[in-house]
C-alpha cells in the first residue's frame, strides 16, 4: 500500500508519474543504457484537504481560501490521476451531535474476517480464469466472458453517455465490488442489479448522480 497524506501538496508530474504503474502494475524506467521493469503492483490511498488552509468542509466559515485557491489546490491532481482511483469518499467534520451518538464498533478481527471472506470469494469465481483478485482482471474479460446483460448496466451506460463517469470509471464499476457469480458449464457468469452499480459509481465519483428517469430496481 503506498499513502500519500496532503496529496495536492505534491508537484503535479510526480502524482502523474504513478499512473502508469497503477494501470500496468509495472514501474518502467528509461535510460539511453536501455530500459528496465520492475513489479509496482499496489494499492494507492490518497488523502486531501478541501483546500489549501483545510477549514472548507461542513460549512466553511472558517476558511480563508477564494474559489480560484481551492480550485488550483485540488487541481494538482489530475483527472487521469483521480480515474485510476476507484473509490472516491468526501469525509466531512464531525460534529459534537456525532460524538454523543452511541453506535457499535467493529473490533479489528471482525473486520480481518470479512476481508478473509471477500478474498476467499475472489479467488473461488475467478480461478476459472487464472486470477485471484478483481484488480487482476483485464477489461476484456469484463466486456467478454462477465460481461453484464443490458438492463444491469443501463444506469452506468447512462451516466457514461451525461460524462458523469469516465470510460476507466465504467470498466472498474462494472466489475466490482464483487456482483454475485454463479457456475455454469464450468464458466464464471454474472447476476447482479442496477442498484448494485449505482451504489458502486457513487463510490467512485462524488458527481456520479443516478440519471433522471431511472430507478432502482
Amino acid at each position: 500500500m503506498l499513502f500519500l497524506d496532503e496529496a495536492p501538496e505534491y508537484e503535479r508530474r510526480v502524482l502523474d508519474a504513478l499512473r502508469q504503474p497503477l494501470e500496468s502494475g509495472e514501474l518502467v524506467i528509461h535510460r539511453s543504457a536501455g530500459t528496465a521493469a520492475y513489479p509496482a503492483r499496489f494499492q494507492l490511498v490518497l488523502a486531501a484537504n478541501p483546500c489549501p488552509c483545510g477549514k472548507a468542509s461542513g460549512k466553511g466559515l472558517d476558511c480563508t481560501c477564494t474559489p480560484m485557491m481551492r480550485r488550483r489546490y485540488l487541481a494538482r491532481m489530475s483527472g487521469p490521476l483521480l480515474d485510476r482511483v476507484d473509490i472516491q469518499l468526501q469525509v466531512e467534520r464531525v460534529s459534537l451531535a456525532d460524538f454523543g451518538q452511541a453506535g457499535a464498533e467493529e473490533d479489528t478481527a471482525s473486520v480481518a474476517r470479512r476481508v478473509r471472506d471477500a478474498r476467499a470469494r475472489q479467488v473461488e469465481r475467478l480461478q476459472c480464469f487464472g486470477l485471484e483478485t478483481n484488480s487482476q482482471v483485464p477489461g476484456r474479460i469484463l466486456r467478454g466472458e462477465l460481461r453484464l446483460v443490458p438492463a444491469a448496466t443501463r444506469i452506468l451506460d447512462q451516466s457514461l453517455e451525461r460524462g458523469c463517469l469516465p470510460p476507466e470509471g465504467t470498466t472498474a464499476s462494472y466489475g466490482w465490488p464483487g456482483p454475485s457469480r454463479t457456475w455454469g458449464t464450468g464458466r464464471c457468469r454474472t447476476q447482479t442489479t442496477s442498484d448494485r452499480h449505482w451504489a458502486c459509481g457513487r463510490l467512485r465519483r462524488p458527481r456520479y448522480d443516478k440519471p433522471q428517469g431511472t430507478e432502482r430496481t
